[in-house]
């Protein structure tokens, strides 16, 4: 994993202030779900972001998501 993050070179994340990395994850989420909540885990995991960030965001951009999906399935499904 730590691989794949120097790849796209995410090593520089925490320069980013802490709002903008919730808000990319959280709109990060409409696109992939579950790639976004890895990649908020692994930068969690190495100290790059704090859990409750990286949980905070996910959950909020999972829910909304699916939410808006539903909506869209419903009017247009």
């Amino acid at each position: 994993m730590i691989e794949f993050l120097q790849i796209f070179q995410l090593n520089n994340i925490a320069e980013f202030s802490p709002a903008i990395i919730f808000f990319a994850l959280f709109f990060a989420t409409f696109v992939s779900e579950d790639l976004t909540c890895l990649m908020a885990g692994a930068l969690a995991g190495q100290g790059r972001i704090s859990f409750l960030l990286a949980v905070s965001a996910c959950v909020a951009g999972i829910f909304i998501g699916d939410l808006l999906l539903y909506f869209i399935g419903r009017k247009f499904g």
